[in-house]
């Protein structure tokens, strides 16, 4: 028995032997056919594809190309990770990855794609050093390998299915960025801008999304501008778009303004009109500009002769609830518009009702033959409710110091039956000595004196028209003092001779108009500053009718 526990604790004591040392676990080299077949991944670019159900499993031959050519020892050195799928962000068709090649690694991306999806590939790294290969999946064909020593690739996807990008480089580790962008497929559309405004309209009334129309669009080079606004505070956007349609005018696409509601096209605004030198219409603002807290569309069209454009603007909301114009209509322009020579406009409270109106600034002609005395001027465009339309709410002219930009202005007051605002700016062409004269174009003389001739007739008529006997009669003695040789003073005589029988304005102007009618420039240079400014001829001088 003592034995027996002396031979127990012998053994007790002696240390256990250490079992054979184990390899460590490495991660073994797949083939990268054999990681792909394993692991498929299709990724869509929502909007663009669809993914098939059954992914085709690719051969080693059709993966090969993806390895790169270098030398016989790096090629054995290199570790292909996982295939990383590329995913696009709903409604995109790009994306940019930025990544870190490791030591001795390929960087591998599949991605899926349509038959005839236009695809392109392009990668940035420290001295050019990254390079990429392109291959199709399901059919082996290899689109770029990396002896194509170019960065960047695009062309037409043959199959339908996963592609295979592979990143690598000579120098290791380095930072890159990849960026791959797939076109939608072209659809075929109409070919007109009216047409091609039924067609969005159509798209919307049957479920597609906005998304999509905007997409096939954009890849039809049929897309200018796409904004997405609830016009009638429905809580459901409208469609804003500019079409455009590339007709090879050096003036650029035609354009076409439409608005798309749930039930479809709702408004157009079509831009092109008889004359070429249009460019393509342009969204200017969207915000509330009728107080009613929804938003409206400020859409502006651009009209270029040989030296000048003209600015256009057509305003569209929905406050009555229906979507349309909400600018008049004018004889010269067959749609609604609001319309300036060289106009420059912004969206401010300019009447003080804590609502943005449109100020559009200009009215200047870029051509030698409109003159050089023009006067710029600022057209204030407010919304009138009653009217439910936008209205002219006020002119506001540039100073000026010529003496027949004031007479103008008297001549605007008297032409709107306001004789008693007319007459003291009347009276200040005629005495104010500190006024400016300038030259007409074709009589190059002084406008000094033919421009206190008028305005002294003009004040005659004017007193006449209020009743004032005795000052009309003043101011016609004037011009035979002052003047006595004038031919507008032959024009008084006229005048008064018909008055004092038939005791009519009207028939005393039509006397006045038949004697001044006799002489080739009875207004002088007034008759020619420039065609920017009004032309006063032998039938201006006495108006009333």
């Amino acid at each position: 028995m003592w034995f027996l526990l002396l031979v127990l604790a012998l053994v007790a004591c002696t240390p256990t032997a250490s079992p054979n040392p184990q390899p460590v676990a490495t991660l073994p080299f797949t083939p990268l056919a054999t990681q792909v077949a394993q692991n498929p991944t299709p990724t869509v670019a929502e909007g663009t594809a669809v993914s098939p159900t059954n992914t085709p499993q690719p051969t080693e031959t059709e993966v090969a190309t993806a390895v790169p050519p270098t030398a016989t020892a790096v090629a054995a050195t290199v570790i292909t990770v996982e295939p990383m799928p590329i995913v696009f962000a709903p409604g995109e068709i790009s994306t940019t990855l930025n990544h870190t090649l490791a030591v001795g690694q390929n960087d591998v991306y599949t991605f899926w794609a349509a038959a005839n999806q236009f695809a392109e590939i392009s990668i940035i790294s420290n001295n050019s050093n990254a390079n990429f290969s392109l291959v199709g999946l399901v059919d082996g064909q290899p689109y770029k390998r990396f002896e194509n020593e170019n960065r960047s690739w695009s062309g037409t996807l043959l199959s339908s299915g996963e592609y295979q990008l592979t990143v690598t480089s000579l120098a290791r580790p380095i930072d890159y960025t990849l960026m791959l962008t797939i076109y939608p497929q072209e659809q075929a559309l109409p070919q007109t801008l009216p047409e091609l405004a039924i067609w969005v309209g159509q798209q919307r009334h049957d479920g597609s999304s906005a998304q999509d129309v905007q997409q096939t669009l954009s890849a039809n080079g049929f897309l200018a501008d796409w904004r997405e606004v609830d016009l009638t505070g429905d809580g459901v956007v409208e469609w804003v778009a500019i079409l455009q349609q590339d007709t090879g005018s050096v003036f650029g696409p035609e354009g076409e303004a439409i608005v798309v509601s749930p039930a479809g096209l709702v408004y157009r605004y079509y831009a092109k009109f008889v004359n070429d030198g249009d460019w393509l219409l342009t969204i200017e603002h969207v915000g509330d500009l009728t107080g009613d807290g929804l938003p409206e569309v400020a859409i502006m069209r651009q009209f270029c002769g040989a030296h000048t454009c003209n600015h256009a603007y057509d305003i569209v909301g929905a406050p009555t609830g229906a979507v349309q114009s909400l600018v008049p209509a004018t004889a010269q322009y067959p749609q609604p518009v609001i319309s300036m020579m060289s106009g420059e406009a912004t969206f401010v409270d300019r009447t003080g009702d804590g609502v943005a109106d449109l100020a559009q600034y200009g009215g200047f002609i870029s051509s030698a033959g409109a003159g050089p005395y023009q006067r710029g001027y600022t057209e204030i465009w407010s919304w009138q409710p009653a009217q439910n339309q936008f209205a002219l709410a006020e002119t506001i002219l540039d100073p000026s110091n010529y003496r027949f930009h004031l007479l103008y202005e008297a001549n605007d007051l008297f032409a709107a039956g306001d004789y008693a605002a007319a007459i003291p700016k009347y009276v200040d062409v005629v005495e104010n000595p500190n006024l400016d004269d300038g030259v007409g174009l074709i009589i190059q003389e002084s406008t000094y004196d033919t421009s206190r001739q008028f305005a002294a007739f003009r004040l005659m008529i004017a007193y006449l028209q209020l009743g004032d006997m005795d000052n009309a009669t003043v101011w016609s003695g004037w011009l035979y003092s002052n003047y006595p040789n004038a031919h507008i003073t032959e024009g008084v005589v006229a005048f008064w001779e018909d008055y004092n029988f038939n005791h009519s304005a009207a028939l005393g102007c039509i006397a006045t108009t038949n004697v001044l009618q006799t002489f080739p420039n009875p207004t002088g240079p007034l008759a020619d500053l420039g065609y920017a400014l009004p032309s006063l001829t032998a039938e201006s001088v006495c108006p009333i009718q």
